[in-house]
């Protein structure tokens, strides 16, 4: 069954649930009326469900999907702008590339290089794999896709819009949940799983692993996010509902605290 990524442009402040309830509105077409605050400019139909979905920090036109299949999906969103007036019966679009590496499903942990053509996986074949799109992403937009027919299916898709990864990291014993990388250093991201290891990875040395940190945390850790202005702290959500923040010079959280939730899935920093 597939699933839609939907390109909108919302005119804020609108709250949440009302938000959600009108985009389910629009994409089922429960009903016809124009809805003031969101416009859907592009439906891309996706192929299998949608567990996360992330967008190139450099160029917007990127993003990437996993769904619960061990690829990733990458989608220049200006190659696909057939919005449909039913989705009914419609097959679903192609990738512009697939990532392939993960000999098990990959569902969540996903990430673009905040300052490289670069993506991270993780999943429950325990790996963390790293994809450099730089080559790949200049010859689709230069050449191949600009002539190129939207294929009617996934399965049809021409080999050579596969691509394998530079980097296959080791060190998780458990699934990989998520992965975040470092805002200032390309070489550098952290991952988390359900080993309860928090594992950052620095490409450039030998063992991969620079350091890892163990957490007073009493679940699977779920979720990972680096912060965006010191390279040298991290969040993390647990599935024991709570979350901290570590400064990954010192190994040891400096805060503490609960995030009321039952579990956490997701968080930002």
């Amino acid at each position: 069954m597939a699933s839609y990524i939907a390109i909108a442009n919302i005119d804020l402040p609108c709250e949440g649930k009302r938000f959600n309830d009108e985009l389910n509105a629009l994409l089922l077409r429960q009903n016809n009326k124009k809805i003031p605050i969101l416009n859907v400019k592009q439906v891309i139909i996706h192929p299998g469900e949608v567990n996360i979905l992330k967008r190139n920090h450099n160029d917007a036109r990127w993003i990437a999907t996993h769904s619960d299949s061990p690829n990733v999906f990458i989608w220049n969103v200006d190659r696909h702008k057939y919005v449909p007036q039913s989705k009914e019966s419609i097959p679903a679009n192609s990738p512009d590339l697939i990532l392939q590496g993960h000999k098990d499903s990959a569902p969540y942990a996903l990430d673009w290089n905040k300052v490289a053509e670069m993506v991270a996986s993780g999943g429950k074949d325990t790996k963390v794999l790293l994809w450099e799109l730089d080559d790949y992403q200049t010859s689709l937009g230069a050449n191949y896709l600009n002539n190129r027919r939207e294929l009617m299916s996934i399965h049809k898709e021409p080999s050579n819009l596969k691509v394998y990864p530079k980097e296959e990291l080791r060190g998780h014993s458990k699934t990989v949940e998520d992965l975040s990388f470092c805002p200032s250093d390309k070489f550098k991201l952290c991952s988390v799983g359900d080993d309860r290891k928090v594992i950052v990875w620095d490409t450039r040395i030998s063992t991969k692993i620079a350091s890892e940190i163990e957490t007073t945390h009493n679940d699977d850790l779920h979720c990972v996010d680096w912060n965006t202005l010191d390279e040298h702290q991290i969040a993390i959500g647990s599935n024991d509902g709570f979350c901290s923040i570590y400064d990954i010079r010192k190994m040891q959280p400096f805060k503490f605290f609960c995030a009321q939730h039952e579990e956490e899935s997701y968080l930002h920093y």
